[in-house]
């Protein structure tokens, strides 16, 4: 896997084989520093934690969702939280290690790629992260809150307990699209909201759509329920 240095979303993010490979992703990207990683089956997973620079406390473990396709194949594309992987607990003790040893402030995430019986972490971002939506929306906490907190020393004495599932999807424009009406209106579950009159190239993020439920099942329900609503505003 190799990946840029610098940067955020996984969109450069690519598989290589051999060096044909490696020439092609170098002349997609001149002169962009990588690293490279190897390639492990699993899931992509990350944890969001909060820490005072000695201590931290593991908030929620998500389930990432990437493009799956194209050139962007390992973009981020949305999250899921709470994840049900089985090894939930072996990334929560994995995730505040590493977060109270990193000597960061506030929240802190902990990328993993969570495998049948291993878990290995290939990243660590110091800043809200793209999980922030669904980690809010399905524990009922303010992530800034807590984040600020950590920063003066406090951290909660536990983790909030989710009290629903809750999925975001980023859409993407499948041909050239200007939005001209105000999504505004659909703020109850939408983000990411652009002005009226952006334009947006083929395959460039728009806005984000979220749902919710008790089940996974029913978060994915409501999903597609909102998508349907949103796309009706972008024809």
């Amino acid at each position: 896997m190799i990946k840029p240095r610098r940067g955020a979303g996984g969109w450069r993010n690519a598989i290589v084989l051999d060096e044909t490979g490696m020439g092609a992703w170098e002349s997609l990207y001149p002169e962009v520093p990588f690293i490279r990683q190897e390639v492990v089956d699993g899931i992509p997973a990350s944890v969001c934690c909060i820490t005072d620079g000695n201590s931290a406390r593991a908030l929620t473990v998500n389930e990432q969702v990437l493009r799956g396709g194209g050139e962007s194949a390992y973009g981020f594309c949305g999250s899921v939280t709470p994840s049900d992987h089985p090894l939930v607990p072996e990334l929560v003790a994995i995730a505040e290690q590493i977060a109270a040893a990193s000597g960061c402030l506030g929240t802190i995430g902990i990328d993993f790629v969570a495998g049948k019986k291993k878990a290995w972490v290939i990243e660590v971002n110091p800043r809200f992260q793209g999980t922030v939506d669904t980690v809010e929306r399905a524990c009922g906490c303010n992530l800034f809150d807590l984040h600020v907190g950590a920063c003066q020393g406090r951290l909660p004495a536990a983790a909030p307990p989710a009290c629903q599932v809750a999925v975001r999807s980023i859409l993407f424009a499948d041909r050239d699209t200007t939005i001209t009406n105000d999504l505004s209106q659909l703020k109850e579950f939408i983000s990411d909201i652009p002005w009226p009159g952006t334009f947006f190239e083929k395959d460039q993020a728009m806005v984000s759509v979220h749902g919710w439920g008790p089940t996974r099942a029913e978060a994915y329900a409501l999903l597609d329920k909102h998508i349907t609503t949103v796309r009706q505003y972008m024809r």
